[in-house]
């Protein structure tokens, strides 16, 4: 009986720490996945996210730090909404007018602003991506100087046509400020005074401040007025689903 050695007596030092490796590895990856589903139980309802590969992130993008973080600022005087002012269900949409997802996500918007018939409001907001779109900002400041000219009816004119391009020049933005009855004096004045610089910055920043990670980033807001992040050009079938489930409650 005294001849017969146990598994650990039988192993040789390298064995024996091998094997105190291998069971610690198994230790710590188990107290892991206990904290991490104890993290995810806790905080997985504060943030609804849905997240695709369409969709240009962020980048050195500061935050404002006079809002609070993870909180979607309220529609007010300075945006831009299109459909039912009272609508039952709010969609705000962070976009860069450079950026091809948001090019392709556009057209699904206006579809589900049009088949809802009043029962959903879209606000377009800005977020141009100057790092890799350099003609971001001066597209979003022409859009504001659109605003400015012809109110929101020229800003979603201006808008439209600005995502129906890929001519960013000056000289074809007064154009299509032409096309949709504006001053192309005025406009142009305006697109090369800076005049809305800051209103555009301020948007991009809030927009990051509240949770927006990439282009386009929208929130989705229901009866129950809590925001579920969107990211990335989902298909209409998809935003379809999430404001049926909302209409639902």
């Amino acid at each position: 009986m005294n001849d017969q050695k146990n598994i650990f007596q039988s192993l040789n030092g390298k064995n024996v720490l091998l094997l105190g490796m291998v069971a610690s590895f198994f230790v710590v990856c188990t107290i892991g996945f206990f904290i991490l589903g104890a993290y995810v139980l806790k905080n997985g309802n504060s943030v609804r996210t849905t997240i695709t590969n369409n969709t240009i992130p962020t980048s050195s993008i500061p935050k404002d730090n006079t809002l609070p973080t993870g909180v979607v600022p309220p529609v007010n005087d300075d945006d831009h909404i299109r459909g039912n002012e009272n609508a039952e269900i709010t969609i705000i949409e962070y976009s860069d007018f450079e950026c091809p997802f948001c090019q392709r996500f556009h057209p699904t918007l206006q579809r589900v602003v049009d088949e809802y018939e009043g029962k959903v409001r879209w606000i377009y907001r800005h977020f141009p991506l100057t790092s890799i779109h350099p003609n971001a900002q001066k597209l979003a400041e022409g859009s504001e100087c659109a605003t400015e000219l012809g109110g929101n009816k020229a800003f979603w004119e201006y808008a439209d046509a600005v995502f129906g391009t890929s001519d960013y020049s000056n000289e074809s933005l007064a154009l299509i400020a032409k096309n949709i009855g504006l001053n192309t004096t005025k406009f142009s004045n305006c697109l090369t005074s800076g005049t809305h610089t800051q209103k555009v910055q301020a948007m991009t920043n809030a927009g990051l401040t509240a949770g927006v990670n990439g282009a386009p980033g929208s929130f989705l807001i229901g009866r129950d007025r809590q925001a579920q992040l969107i990211s990335g050009a989902l298909p209409y079938e998809t935003i379809k689903t999430a404001i049926d489930a909302e209409l639902s409650k």
